[in-house]
């Protein structure tokens, strides 16, 4: 068992958020199928020292307190990761599956945390925000470089402190989403109430948001091929949810904690898959990395980057 454990990196920058995210991950994951690595990129040297000089730490007037404020910062460090490795144990975590490693900044923290993710792990954790985080932005800005360059690795987004019991799977019948499902599964193990998730976009060429096709299309004729389409489409998809439904079922999950929903009416998927978590308390959404398009990264541009903007006291899996 051991040697078939799933290791997560989780990124912790001293942030409220990224010890949010550790609180999360700990009571998401079964304990007896992963290892847990808390990793901190040290940086020492915070911008605002280089506001007026490139070599903070040679100027005579800021030299002591500049030093006592790196060994005190280093100190608190050190005591939030120990305390987040405490809370792991608490949580039915092995001590010897719940690691610690502080390293020294070389490239940035970036390219560090992508280099260290390389180095066998199965999935990476991050918060949303950072301790850089500027008002008014939506996405720290590690996190948002990170989301644009993992792509070897699943990686999980988490805002706030989100609810651990209930995950929401969007669903297009695509391998990528059917994989999104087992990989999910094989983190978090039969414990939680899954929720199958299909949107049905609208056309919607009527209401006026797409005019320059709706002169070309028979009014009359409209409503009757959308209402076709849109009953294909829930056919082909309901019976696609329905096996895999019965997979997580066979699986161990309870047939009480596996659900499927058909969602109609919304032109963004991004939207329908956000309100239909923020509206039911589901605490993780789950999304494949690829969908019917085939096209590489898919979720970047047509759902996970939108929906990680909107996310709010929810995690997000991106997975492969």
């Amino acid at each position: 068992m051991g040697d078939n454990k799933k290791r997560v990196l989780i990124g912790i920058d001293g942030s409220v958020q990224s010890f949010n995210a550790a609180a999360y991950i700990s009571g998401v994951m079964a304990p007896e199928t992963t290892k847990i690595v808390l990793y901190h990129v040290d940086a020492e040297v915070m911008d605002l020292y280089f506001d007026v000089d490139d070599r903070p730490e040679k100027l005579e007037m800021d030299k002591a307190s500049y030093t006592d404020w790196i060994a005190m910062r280093k100190k608190n460090m050190t005591s939030r990761l120990e305390k987040t490795r405490d809370m792991f144990i608490e949580k039915g975590f092995a001590g010897k599956d719940v690691e610690i490693i502080t390293r020294e900044i070389e490239i940035g923290v970036t390219r560090d945390i992508i280099e260290e993710s390389r180095r066998d792990y199965d999935l990476l954790v991050v918060g949303k925000t950072g301790v850089r985080c500027v008002t008014g932005i939506t996405t720290g800005s590690v996190t948002g470089k990170l989301i644009s360059k993992i792509f070897h690795i699943p990686m999980v987004v988490v805002e706030g402190r989100p609810e651990i019991s209930r995950v929401l799977t969007g669903f297009d019948g695509s391998k990528g989403s059917i994989n999104a499902i087992h990989s999910m599964f094989e983190f978090t193990g039969p414990n939680k109430q899954f929720t199958i998730c299909h949107v049905i976009r609208s056309m919607n060429m009527l209401a006026g948001d797409f005019d320059v096709f709706s002169t070309s299309i028979d009014k009359s004729f409209y409503p009757e091929f959308d209402a076709q389409r849109v009953l294909h489409q829930k056919k082909t998809i309901e019976q696609a949810m329905s096996v895999e439904k019965d997979w997580l079922i066979s699986q161990g999950v309870p047939s009480k904690c596996v659900q499927t929903a058909v969602m109609e009416g919304y032109m963004s998927r991004s939207q329908a898959l956000v309100e239909k978590t923020k509206k039911e308390g589901y605490g993780s959404l789950v999304l494949g990395r690829r969908g019917h398009s085939a096209v590489l990264e898919f979720f970047m541009g047509r759902v996970g980057r939108k929906v990680i903007q909107m996310s709010d006291s929810m995690a997000v899996w991106i997975m492969n």
